[in-house]
């Protein structure tokens, strides 16, 4: 590393200093990954501590990493990136640090975000990431992703993105400063879901969404940043691009991260689910899932894997959202509780099979209509009320009865419409997804013996699929993708931007 990487070496020291003396050089081993600069700093600040009793504090620790950060970052300011030239710097966070940069060619004024690699962070690991963050943002063009304009190589060899300048504030201190009801959170909630889900679409797992992360314009608009950690599912990912989780961890956000990236455990879609379970229970109640959130990693960590959160209706949490509280909490209770504790389910398999099944849910509550989070609201609903009024069921059985069984009958009915409607949808994105697998494959064949296989039969079968669904945008992504693979000639190699979900997708 050219400069210690102070955050990461007080974030380690700090645990290490919490471990018995017999754990703490299996730990250093598997929290430094093989950087020996890195490790070396470590021990050297332990054996410090020892000797001086103990009395070395995290603030010396923090000072000393905010004042070497300070002067590597003021190195850029002023400094000429490609035909921009840096600023002041907007943010850091993870691995990268972004500035404000004006144009400077003379050509015409515009100003940019532009995004290094964070001061310290040099390392071939983070140099890889930072190219796979620039390949995955190449493929995403979609409104409420923040657009990458430009691409390089700084003279001293650091890559860099030029971004659009977002001008927007997080999403949860936007709905704080507006006050905004619960059904208008909801909404900008489900702009967040649209967004996460094209990304699904195009073989991209976020794995870091955080409030900090989604900011929103001043018209209201959604802009999803950040896809420096990033996996791509595809098999045609850049070499290194998947980097081992311990590493990651370093560069995430643990409060908002799932039980399976803490673990370490394979990341698919459905990490990105419970992150925005995460989300939701914040825009709701204003607080965390997790009582220990303000606590040590570990701490929080060890909750997040094996402790259930207080449901967001019972939360000691409030937001001002321009009602009572007494009416907030009735909001919240019932239809919200069982959506947000079905996205934060500790087995990925227990939660939505995907962000469109998580924002079709939250649809039926705003429009009014039962949701299948919670599939056996409407008796449990008749039963408290006859528990309630055990007098008057009594003398007005015949009315009551008739009613009751009206309610359930109805709320079966719809109900059950609404299982069946998405069991279909899920049978169709299973059988999407084993065709594009296929079409996937025979591509790697192609690529492999310089062979071209028939995949017109795959072709056809995929027009068919995408005449039969009533998901519009399964059938407008299908349809491109055959259109594209035809206009091609069957050529090898790697789709078009275009083509889209013409690559296997894992929601699908």
């Amino acid at each position: 590393m050219t400069a210690p990487d102070w955050e990461r070496v007080k974030e380690i020291f700090t645990a290490a200093t919490e471990m018995a003396e017999a754990e703490r050089a299996a730990y250093l081993r598997r929290a430094c990954a093989g950087d020996a600069p890195l490790q070396g700093e470590v021990e050297s600040l332990i054996a410090s501590h020892q000797s001086a009793g103990g009395f070395l504090e995290d603030a010396a620790v923090t000072e000393a990493a905010g004042l070497v950060e300070l002067e590597l970052t003021q190195q850029w300011i002023g400094r000429r990136v490609g035909v921009y030239v840096l600023i002041e710097e907007l943010g850091r966070g993870g691995m990268g640090q972004v500035f404000r940069a004006r144009r400077a060619d003379g050509q015409y004024h515009s100003e940019v975000a532009i995004k290094l690699v964070r001061a310290g962070y040099e390392s071939q690991s983070v140099l890889r990431r930072f190219l796979a963050e620039r390949q995955i943002l190449a493929k995403l063009v979609h409104p409420a992703i923040a657009r990458l304009l430009d691409g390089g190589t700084t003279a001293d060899n650091v890559p860099y993105l030029v971004m659009e300048l977002i001008d927007g504030v997080p999403i949860d201190q936007y709905c704080a400063e507006q006050e905004l009801p619960i059904a208008a959170r909801l909404r900008l909630f489900l702009s967040v879901c649209e967004a996460v889900s094209y990304a699904h679409r195009h073989l991209v797992v976020h794995r870091d969404l955080k409030p900090s992360n989604i900011l929103i314009t001043r018209d209201q608009s959604v802009k999803l940043l950040d896809f420096g950690v990033a996996k791509a599912l595809d098999s045609l990912a850049p070499a290194g691009a998947n980097q081992p989780t311990v590493t990651l961890l370093r560069a995430l956000t643990v409060g908002f991260a799932s039980p399976e990236q803490i673990r370490g455990e394979p990341i698919t879609t459905a990490s990105d689910v419970y992150s925005l379970g995460v989300l939701l229970y914040h825009l709701l109640t204003g607080g965390s899932p997790y009582r220990s959130a303000d606590s040590a990693v570990s701490v929080v960590a060890r909750e997040i894997c094996e402790q259930s959160p207080a449901l967001p209706s019972a939360t000691h949490a409030r937001v001002h959202c321009g009602t009572s509280e007494r009416h907030w909490r009735t909001q919240l209770s019932g239809d919200l509780d069982s959506v947000v504790m079905r996205a934060l389910q500790k087995d990925p398999a227990q939660r939505f099979s995907s962000v469109d099944l998580l924002a079709a849910d939250l649809r039926r509550h705003l429009d009014h209509r039962p949701v299948l989070a919670r599939s056996h609201a409407v008796g449990d609903r008749m039963k408290k009320f006859v528990r309630r009024h055990r007098l008057a069921t009594a003398v007005s059985a015949a009315a009551v009865m008739a009613v009751a069984t009206s309610v359930a009958l109805v709320g079966r009915h719809e109900r059950i419409a609404a299982q069946e409607s998405a069991l279909r949808l899920a049978a169709t994105h299973r059988t999407a997804r084993l065709l594009l697998e296929q079409l996937q494959s025979r591509r790697s064949e192609t690529a492999a013996t310089g062979t071209e296989p028939d995949i017109e039969p795959l072709l056809r079968r995929l027009e068919a699929l995408a005449a039969s669904t009533d998901d519009e945008a399964l059938r407008v992504e299908l349809e491109k993708s055959v259109t594209g693979r035809r206009a091609s000639g069957h050529s090898p190699g790697i789709l078009s931007r275009g083509q889209g979900v013409g690559e296997p997708a894992d929601h699908l």
